[in-house]
């Protein structure tokens, strides 16, 4: 996408009652939303793996639970915002 192109965002919910015709666009700010959750979810990940001593971590529990709920919002968000 060139910098001159303009993105369309779909219309979900209608604006506020004192400014008729605007539009909030929601699918925008719930993606917002997953990316924040998700580098919440990389800090954790990080820090268990700091954590850990030598090979035994016991915050690989912590780690891989992180990594596939990272994984599931993505492909959710994904499907939603097409």
């Amino acid at each position: 996408m060139e910098g001159n192109q303009v993105v369309v965002y779909s219309n979900n919910k209608p604006g506020a009652s004192i400014m008729p015709g605007k539009v909030n666009p929601k699918q925008v700010e719930a993606v917002t939303m997953v990316c924040f959750q998700i580098l919440g979810n990389d800090t954790t990940i990080y820090t268990a793996g700091s954590g850990g001593h030598f090979e035994f971590n016991v915050f690989k529990p912590d780690m891989i639970g992180e990594i596939l709920g990272s994984t599931t919002l993505m492909v959710i968000v994904g499907q939603v915002f097409k």
